[in-house]
């Protein structure tokens, strides 16, 4: 993924990658947290990448720095944040679940 200008964060890449994006895809995972400024207990480092999730019935992204899923349309509500497709929060809770503790499991749902 190419930038205009040097990316500075998460926000920066999210942005750029947005352009990218076809209408059905969403971010997922971190990405959705991140983009939903959730608290992620890993901090975010350039070489983490988005995470992107495509309806069942199409080919997930697959680029540099970009990490495809696949998701059921319907597990999910798409909002728009910043310019950008995300699933709704609990969806991003629950997509990030297995990396959790339960205690963080339960932190972010209070805070979605």
């Amino acid at each position: 993924m190419r930038a205009r200008r040097p990316e500075t964060g998460f926000l920066d890449r999210m942005q750029a990658y947005a352009q990218r994006m076809r209408p059905s895809q969403r971010l997922i995972g971190r990405s959705a947290l991140r983009a939903w400024r959730l608290p992620f207990p890993v901090r975010w480092t350039p070489a983490e990448p988005l995470e992107v999730a495509a309806p069942r019935d199409e080919n997930p992204p697959r680029t540099t720095r970009v990490k495809g899923r696949r998701l059921t349309t319907s597990r999910a509500t798409t909002w728009i944040i910043d310019g950008v497709a995300v699933v709704d929060p609990l969806a991003a809770v629950f997509s990030t679940a297995a990396e959790l503790t339960a205690t963080q499991v339960v932190v972010l749902l209070t805070r979605s």
